[in-house]
């Protein structure tokens, strides 16, 4: 009889604790537990995974066959494709999770831009007010610019140029290949080393003005074919001339750092409307050859005591003006389901980089690839 009672009266426990772990992780507002386990949070957040999509090209005409790649984020990552029929929409059914990224959408002859797609990433979270609810009846649009020039494999490096008003000379120089630059603090340094294998791309001075509340930078290129100018667009064909060996460019102070970086910005209106003011494109012939390259301003940093500037910049090391990008297909961002083997057949492609480099070191136009072949045989995406 006493066996049965302690008996029962342990099921009893055992019911009711499993009861309160049920209503844990069914009930996101569940206090200090919820909050304070992140088991428990993850599993209460989770929701059924349910996304629709349409694919738009710039003329709002629907794209069909393009790859859309995503990533799902539950107590683990995962990436998926899945692809746009003929009217351009596309349907994703992942399961559970909380967290959905669409990380690229891919189609020979189209690029996919974040800073043209509003939203990217999308919230499942049962407890968030604002989580993404799927409705087949309105899908998620996105866009998709379809490409008109010859595509080259682009050469991607960063560089930036920055100065502090307590400096007695605001002068700086940059070497685009090894990513060296040079400061008045190390010019002495530097000139120790005369047999140095160095060429300074650019050289780049500020004034800050703070009656006009504002700074100057002047950007002085170097090389005998080499030139600079500024641009409001982007541009995936260099320009044919208006070049010049040094340009000024102005910039308000903002008070805050600014970055033109896809999703993010300020709620401050009037300071958006100032940055948007600032020069963000630079197309420049770089060294003795005069590649072509774009500069992008990324991020600037405005105030009366420092500017702090950096560029995205992109190099065609083949001697024409196309800044048009060629796709490495291996690349796991674009093809979600690609194998080890498989990688090595692009070996060709990734060597692209290699000879680039060397070539733009040594002052001369690389040698260029077979890019329209490659295309054809499915080893880059134009």
């Amino acid at each position: 009889m006493k066996f049965n009672l302690i008996r029962n009266s342990f099921l009893l426990i055992m019911i009711l604790l499993v009861m309160l772990t049920i209503i844990l992780l069914v009930s996101p507002g569940c206090g200090i537990i919820y909050y304070g386990c992140g088991f428990v949070d993850s599993a209460a957040s989770m929701r059924s995974v349910k996304f629709y999509g349409t694919v738009l090209d710039l003329d709002e005409k629907p794209v069909a066959g393009a790859n859309v790649v995503y990533k799902m984020s539950a107590f683990l990552e995962w990436k998926g494709k899945a692809v746009t029929d003929k009217d351009g929409h596309f349907k994703i059914h992942a399961g559970i999770g909380r967290f959905l990224y669409i990380e690229d959408i891919v189609l020979q002859g189209y690029e996919f831009s974040r800073a043209a797609n509003k939203s990217t990433s999308f919230d499942y979270r049962s407890w968030y007010t604002y989580r993404h609810r799927p409705d087949k009846t309105k899908p998620v649009v996105f866009h998709l610019r379809k490409k008109h020039h010859e595509a080259v494999f682009l050469l991607k490096k960063e560089t930036d140029i920055g100065f502090k008003d307590e400096q007695a000379e605001k002068w700086m120089r940059k070497d685009m290949v090894k990513g060296w630059h040079c400061t008045p603090e190390e010019k002495s340094r530097m000139e120790k080393y005369e047999d140095i294998d160095v060429f300074w791309d650019y050289e780049a001075t500020g004034e800050n003005h703070p009656e006009k509340q504002e700074w100057t930078v002047r950007i002085k290129v170097n090389g005998e074919n080499a030139g600079i100018q500024a641009g409001d667009a982007m541009l995936y064909e260099a320009p044919a001339d208006g070049y010049e060996k040094e340009i000024a460019l102005t910039f308000k102070y903002s008070g805050e750092g600014y970055s033109f970086s896809p999703g993010t910005g300020y709620s401050n209106q009037e300071l958006v409307e100032l940055c948007e003011k600032y020069p963000k494109y630079l197309y420049v012939r770089l060294r003795n050859p005069g590649m072509y390259a774009r500069f992008c301003l990324n991020y600037a940093y405005v105030s009366e005591k420092n500017i702090y500037l950096k560029f995205d910049v992109v190099v065609n090391p083949y001697g024409s003006r196309s800044l048009e990008p060629l796709l490495d297909i291996y690349d796991k961002k674009h093809n979600a389901n690609v194998t080890n083997k498989e990688h090595e057949r692009f070996r060709e492609l990734f060597n692209c980089r290699d000879e680039a480099e060397k070539a733009m070191k040594k002052q001369r136009f690389a040698p260029r690839p077979p890019f329209e072949q490659w295309i054809k045989e499915g080893k880059a995406i134009y």
